[in-house]
């Protein structure tokens, strides 16, 4: 496949690719916060630390005042 083809490609299959990505992110997020409650376990806490709040690391931000 030469690079113009490759690149209709990326094109073509853009937002179809970032919709698999953005639920891949949400996945590694999820197992994020399972792994944090098992170190909490094991550390003898029953839930989290009061007032923590789970940092959203692999989720995307969107811009709140973009219209």
């Amino acid at each position: 496949m030469n690079r113009h083809k490759y690149k209709k490609l990326l094109k073509r299959t853009k937002f179809l690719r970032r919709k698999v990505n953005d639920g891949r992110r949400k996945h590694k997020q999820e197992r994020f916060e399972r792994d944090l409650k098992r170190i909490w376990k094991r550390a003898g806490l029953r839930q989290e630390p009061k007032g923590w709040v789970t940092p959203k690391i692999y989720l995307k931000r969107h811009r709140e005042g973009s219209n």
